[in-house]
C-alpha cells in the first residue's frame, strides 16, 4: 500500500524515514496514516533518527490540521492510534482521526458506522489530502 501511495495525490508530507497520507478508504475527511519506510513491528525497534522524523511529521500534520481554512478549524480535535505488535510480521503504523470536517462541523459517527462498520465519508480523500498539503506548505513558508 505504501508503495502504491508514494508520490501520489494521497500523500500529505514525507521525510527520509516516514510518510503520511490519506488513504482512499478514509473514514474521516482528514484521517491521516503515517507509515515508516522501513519494516518494523513496533516503536521499540525504531532508530533515534526514525523517532525524531516521526515526531517531526506528527507535528507538521497536527499543525496543518490547525491551519486548515486559515485556522477556522483550530484547534482540530483528533484521535491518535498507534498500531504495533511484538510480532515481526506486523508493520507499525499510526492513524490520526481528525474529527473536524469543515469549520464549525464535526464528523459524527452515524448508526451504519457504529453498528455495521459501514463508513460514510462525503468528501474526496484526494481533495482533503491536497488541502492538508497546502496548509502544511503555508506553515513552512
Amino acid at each position: 500500500m505504501r508503495a502504491e501511495l508514494s508520490e501520489s495525490e494521497y500523500e500529505v508530507v514525507t521525510n527520509s524515514t516516514w510518510q503520511a497520507f490519506l488513504p482512499p478508504f478514509v473514514r474521516y475527511p482528514y484521517e491521516t496514516h503515517l507509515y515508516p519506510r522501513r519494516h518494523v513491528a513496533n516503536l521499540a525497534h525504531e532508530e533515534d533518527k526514525e523517532l525524531s522524523d516521526l515526531a517531526e511529521l506528527l507535528l507538521q500534520v497536527v499543525q496543518g490540521y490547525n491551519a486548515l481554512d486559515d485556522g477556522a478549524m483550530a484547534p482540530m480535535p483528533y484521535l491518535l492510534g498507534i498500531h504495533q505488535l511484538a510480532d515481526s510480521r506486523f508493520h507499525l503504523h499510526i492513524e490520526i482521526l481528525a474529527i473536524g470536517r469543515a469549520p464549525g462541523k464535526l464528523k459524527y459517527t452515524a448508526s451504519s458506522e457504529s453498528l455495521w462498520g459501514l463508513w460514510i465519508n462525503d468528501s474526496s480523500p484526494i481533495q482533503k489530502a491536497s488541502e492538508l498539503r497546502d496548509a502544511i506548505a503555508r506553515l513552512k513558508s
